[in-house]
């Protein structure tokens, strides 16, 4: 995984190589930092005056994540994010 055009990730190029392997990729978006803060103001407003909802969440302890994971797979999930929290957590909803 990349988390920006600056970070420089450690590839095994060599065994790629003996291998005929490749590595694809794709940028998200050539937006920069203050287009991305503008854009994510706008939804942050549009959210907050009830225009734009959020996708269902289930939230559910980290012990449930081999059961929500059987879920996924079994297409259980389809719009709906879950939120596995760790014990003791609070105020994640």
């Amino acid at each position: 995984m990349l988390a920006g055009a600056a970070s420089r990730p450690a590839l095994p190029a060599g065994a790629m190589y003996m291998k005929d392997a490749s590595v694809v990729g794709f940028v998200i978006s050539r937006a920069r930092v203050p287009e991305l803060a503008e854009a994510a103001e706008v939804i942050n407003t549009l959210l907050a005056q009830g225009l734009l909802r959020p996708r269902r969440t289930e939230t559910l302890p980290l012990a449930a994540a081999a059961e929500a994971h059987r879920r996924m797979e079994r297409g259980e999930l389809n719009a709906r994010r879950v939120l596995l929290t760790p014990p003791g957590a609070v105020g994640l909803r």
